[in-house]
């Protein structure tokens, strides 16, 4: 069964997102997803830079190049440099530095040289067994 989620603040630059796959998984999806209760459909602003970002897509192939170009090269220096990177394949390029509190330093170390980037840690306690 292929199901493809697309998040449209990785891809296109602005809020939303969409699953597509079989008409019973989406509609399951819709009705038992977390992140989709109690959601509304998309601003019209964020339906419009959607569509104008995915015309873009289409029309300019060089600028994706560009972006996965990019992200290689990243790849490529931040493994040069000792970090473990995660497979490729995507322009997100995703790398562990260390417990939390190494990461928010290396976060603040980023953002103080003026490269504004997001972190990610993982949840203080582990996961409820079902």
């Amino acid at each position: 069964m292929d199901v493809q989620t697309v998040t449209f603040s990785k891809c296109f630059g602005t809020l939303g997102g969409a699953v597509a796959g079989p008409y019973h998984v989406v509609h399951y999806l819709r009705h038992s997803a977390r992140s989709a209760l109690f959601s509304a459909s998309l601003p019209p602003a964020c339906t419009a830079a959607a569509l104008a970002a995915l015309g873009i897509v289409r029309t300019e192939p060089e600028r994706r190049r560009a972006v996965m170009c990019n992200a290689e090269r990243l790849r490529s220096g931040l493994v040069a440099l000792g970090f473990g990177i995660a497979p490729g394949g995507t322009p997100t390029v995703s790398l562990r530095v260390g417990d939390r509190l190494t990461c928010c330093r290396f976060w603040a170390g980023l953002l103080e040289e003026g490269s504004w980037r997001t972190s990610c840690c993982r949840r203080p306690f582990p996961r409820a067994r079902r």
